[in-house]
């Protein structure tokens, strides 16, 4: 089963990208028009890195995460941060404001705390994962420290009774919450009393860094209490376990599961001038962790989104079709706010009424460029795009089958969908973690994202050809579809069979 759980999850983190399409030949007139926009792509981005939008996504998202804090599904930082953001769209003069109610599950952390008491006393830091039962009381038990289920296998005989310790090696995100997601499972199969997984991130600091987890259907499978150590704690008891010295630690976590509450997707729009039932979706979670102020994860894309209609509005750039800002809630929960969403707007998405979806849910650093999903025609008229934007270098397209995190349930719907990818190799130092705050942004790097941000989504909402068209072989401006035929039905399967395990 462990060996089997890597396999889903490194089809998962890398078959859904393809190489970009070598194949384009667009239409002369199509080419033009796209270069056409290279004046206003221009306004656009000199507005924000030299002109009155400059440092603004940070004074803005500072403002928003320092008044409303960490938005827990659940708690009232997150209805505080959903009345903050419709309220400033609706003041910014936005159309449709409104908010849409979803019922989503929910976990409360209480308190907790972890203590080494042999062979010497040390007071660790710890963050229970989401979902994770409570102890019964403290619990005092002996460790056992391995490296990957591998060796958890090969030292079943050796975990009943204790917690076991994950002192994984982070590979990729995909790959390393394969501990997070199914830890307790395989430890608890062996007679585990608990589980303490060294955090998801590629910096030993002494942070944990939480997430959400999840347990076994088959209730023979014990539920034992789990949470995130730091890399620096995993290490050192790594060290002394495999020195042969005994280690004794005391677990306490009391947490509550209330049942379903409600919550809100936000929504604003700059309606627009040709095509106004046809919407581009701008897109980030306004939930978080309860921890951090969610700045990175992803406070400041919520802001971004709604800045991008702002600066349009300043401009007074209205494009054919509408922007839609939107802030996804309950992701962290399990994706479930894009999930209702497309149970109440499925007649939408199935009259091609969205004409994309734009998504930013790793971080807001140097931007590079997209992954993208959608049909061959749609991927040429990207890269035609991204063309307009070499004197910034955000040039990088990637083709996949599903991309983003919310989002990916739109590229299942056949809706063009975009990823916004930036220069993240930082990013998991904050990731879910007491570090996710103000601190981690940087003021030049976030006018850089809202520039070619905004500017690209203009373009694609004002074009006169949509990124829905038809895409098959007798199509002279699109490629050979093989690869995604073969390849989306797989990718879906796996994503269905893993809907809980990865999402960020």
């Amino acid at each position: 089963m462990a060996n089997f759980s890597a396999i889903f999850a490194l089809l998962l983190a890398g078959c859904s990208i393809q190489s970009a399409n070598s194949q384009c030949a667009l239409d002369a007139p199509l080419v033009q028009e796209i270069k056409n926009y290279e004046a206003r792509v221009r306004r656009i981005v000199d507005t924000v890195l030299s002109g009155s939008f400059k440092g603004k996504l940070f004074n803005d998202t500072a403002e928003f995460v320092d008044t409303v804090g960490s938005r827990v599904v659940g708690s009232q930082g997150l209805d505080k941060g959903i009345d903050y953001m419709l309220n400033w769209m609706s003041q910014q003069g936005f159309d449709d404001v409104h908010g849409e109610e979803i019922i989503t599950p929910n976990w409360i952390r209480v308190n907790e705390s972890l203590e080494m008491i042999e062979p010497r006393y040390q007071k660790l830091s710890i963050l229970g994962y989401g979902r994770s039962v409570s102890t019964s009381g403290p619990l005092t038990a002996e460790i056992i420290v391995v490296r990957d289920y591998t060796e958890l296998e090969q030292r079943a005989d050796e975990v009943r009774g204790k917690i076991v310790v994950y002192d994984h090696t982070f590979v990729t995100y995909s790959y390393s919450t394969l501990y997070r997601n199914s830890g307790a499972i395989e430890a608890a199969k062996r007679g585990a009393v608990a589980v303490l997984v060294a955090a998801v991130s590629n910096a030993a600091m002494d942070l944990p860094h939480t997430g959400g987890m999840a347990y076994s259907s088959d209730e023979t499978i014990p539920k034992i209490p789990m949470a995130s150590i730091s890399v620096d704690s995993a290490r050192m008891l790594g060290r002394m376990h495999r020195r042969g010295n005994p280690i004794r630690l005391r677990l306490y976590m009391e947490n509550v599961h209330p049942g379903n509450t409600v919550s809100r997707n936000t929504f604003g729009q700059l309606t627009g001038s040709v095509f106004p039932d046809e919407k581009v979706i701008i897109s980030g979670h306004i939930d978080s962790w309860d921890v951090g102020q969610g700045a990175q994860d992803d406070g400041g894309a919520v802001v971004m989104a709604a800045l991008v209609i702002s600066l349009l509005k300043h401009l007074e750039l209205t494009p054919r079709r509408s922007i839609q800002a939107v802030g996804w809630t309950s992701e962290e929960n399990g994706l479930v706010g894009i999930q209702r969403y497309i149970d109440q707007h499925l007649d939408e998405i199935n009259a091609g009424q969205i004409a994309a979806a734009f998504e930013s849910d790793s971080g807001l650093f140097v931007p590079l460029g997209y992954d993208f999903a959608g049909t061959d025609l749609g991927a040429c008229i990207v890269q035609e795009i991204l063309k307009l934007f070499d004197a910034y270098n955000f040039t990088r397209f990637e083709r996949g089958t599903r991309v983003g995190s919310d989002i990916s349930y739109l590229s299942d719907r056949n809706v063009p969908t975009f990823n916004f990818v930036t220069d993240n190799e930082k990013y998991f130092w904050y990731h879910h973690a007491e570090s996710d705050t103000m601190s981690a942004m940087d003021t030049d790097e976030l006018d850089q994202c809202l520039a070619v941000y905004a500017a690209s989504v203009y373009v694609i909402a004002d074009l006169s050809q949509n990124l829905i068209s038809r895409a098959d072989t007798s199509d002279p401006n699109a490629a050979n579809l093989t690869t995604s035929a073969v390849i989306f039905p797989i990718v879906s399967l796996l994503v269905t069979f893993m809907k809980y395990a990865l999402y960020t």
